[in-house]
């Protein structure tokens, strides 16, 4: 930086003495420096700056004067004029060497300055992060439009165990209701969404066909049976609990490989299924193939 410096010294008598800046813009900076065994006050630009006997301070304020208010007592000044801009960092509280409140603004911070820790966030108002208007205007615009937001999760990061029981019920759409895949009996797939069980049944005599091992809590909102191969008119398939208790009435689909129905009626008192549940298809074979396709309709509750 190149500076031109003015330098002044003399000695209070009690009263004040002035000293001008010799630069026509006034000076860009001074050091005063209290060289008596008493405190001094200098006034420059306006500021009131205590300086201890025998201490020195600088003063990073561009005015045209100085004026010194002590008890007998010598000083020195120095005033510079800066041929480049001064940056002015901060101002100080002469009396206590703080910063003075509101002299730091968003620009002084050097970047990255807040970590992006518990540290850093502590820095912060405990509503800076809120959802009231003031809070949301701390984001650019469109931060939190849907797309915007969708974009900032990864492909499946949230878990279908992350979500509460019932959290979906509200209201879903087809990218919400998951569709498992054939399952043959044995043990259920684990699913917490809403979801729709494809639980395939075998061609046999007529029987029970058993399923264990739900996951989650599950009302049963839907059944039907769907024919695998040619069979009867008079086959059926009817969802039951593990115990044998009727859950829907019995569907009888068809005779022709397609053929599919729903069931008519759903018990409430046994629709309920408990975590961990088993659930039963009880199938009739009159005559053809009985293989098919039980679908069953479920939503997590509480």
């Amino acid at each position: 930086m190149n500076s031109n410096i003015k330098y002044f010294s003399g000695t209070c008598d009690g009263g004040a003495d002035t000293l001008t800046s010799p630069f026509p813009q006034g000076a860009a900076g001074w050091f005063v420096k209290n060289d008596g065994t008493v405190d001094q006050t200098f006034t420059i630009g306006g500021q009131a700056i205590v300086v201890k006997a025998g201490e020195g301070i600088p003063v990073q304020v561009k005015a045209r004067s100085a004026t010194i208010n002590g008890a007998s007592g010598g000083y020195r000044i120095f005033a510079y004029e800066a041929a480049d801009a001064v940056p002015k960092v901060w101002q100080t509280d002469t009396a206590t060497g703080d910063i003075t409140d509101g002299s730091v603004t968003t620009a002084k911070l050097a970047d990255s300055a807040l970590s992006a820790d518990a540290t850093g966030r502590a820095k912060m108002a405990a509503s800076f992060f809120g959802l009231v208007a003031a809070s949301i205007a701390h984001f650019v615009d469109g931060f939190w439009t849907a797309a915007a937001v969708a974009a900032k999760f990864a492909a499946n990061s949230i878990a279908a165990t992350k979500l509460e029981a019932g959290a979906a019920a509200a209201g879903i759409d087809g990218g919400d209701l998951k569709f498992t895949a054939a399952t043959a009996v044995g043990a259920l797939p684990a699913a917490t969404l809403p979801v729709v069980l494809n639980l395939e049944v075998a061609d046999a005599a007529s029987g029970n066909n058993d399923w264990t091992g739900l996951v989650g809590k599950h009302e049963v909102i839907g059944f039907e049976a769907q024919v695998g191969a040619a069979g009867d008119a008079g086959n059926s398939y009817q969802l039951q609990t593990a115990g044998g208790v009727a859950i829907t009435d019995a569907v009888a689909p068809g005779a022709n490989a397609g053929d599919f129905k729903r069931c008519a009626k759903i018990d409430p008192a046994q629709a309920t299924l408990a975590n961990a549940a088993g659930i039963r298809i009880a199938h009739i074979r009159t005559a053809g193939s009985s293989a098919g396709r039980c679908r069953v309709w479920l939503v997590p509750v509480a």
